[in-house]
């Protein structure tokens, strides 16, 4: 039997968006800082807290199923710097210190429960992170600065 009707497309079936392959932030909410060129001098020798860093500045543009891995990676990272034993210019309280509030907030993010990524206050936690960054990169940068200034002092 032969029919005079067109044939119509067959429809695609596509799963829905659930967002999963989308950043954990729409937008970036904050600004991260960068390490001066001195600074990220002063960090060669220090590959764990380079990488650290490296995977927080990732953080604001990581895809939500990718969210739960880069905690993971992120903790394991925090948990493997010692703060007893690192060397100049950095065994200072106020690098120490603000590790410190990284590993918290790292730590505290991971040990969330996946159902609750999507939650308010979970982004509240990651910004207070991306926060806690910015300060910690900061105070690098001028812990750096001041010891550059006073060897360059010194030499004098």
């Amino acid at each position: 039997m032969v029919s005079c009707s067109t044939p119509t497309a067959s429809k695609k079936e596509t799963a829905p968006d659930t967002g999963a392959d989308q950043p954990f932030f729409d937008q970036n909410t904050v600004s991260l800082l960068s390490l001066n060129s001195d600074a990220e001098k002063a960090l060669e020798d220090w590959t764990a807290m380079k990488n650290l860093l490296s995977n927080l500045e990732t953080l604001p543009n990581v895809k939500q199923n990718s969210l739960a891995f880069q905690l993971k990676t992120l903790s394991e990272e925090v948990l493997e710097i010692k703060t007893n034993k690192l060397s100049e210019p950095f065994n200072q309280p106020s690098i120490i210190s603000r590790f410190k509030v990284i590993k918290t907030f790292v730590l505290k993010a991971h040990l969330t429960d996946a159902s609750l990524h999507s939650s308010a206050q979970f982004k509240e936690n990651i910004t207070e992170l991306l926060n806690a960054y910015n300060a910690f990169v900061n105070q690098l940068n001028v812990v750096v600065k001041e010891t550059i200034n006073t060897d360059t002092i010194i030499d004098f």
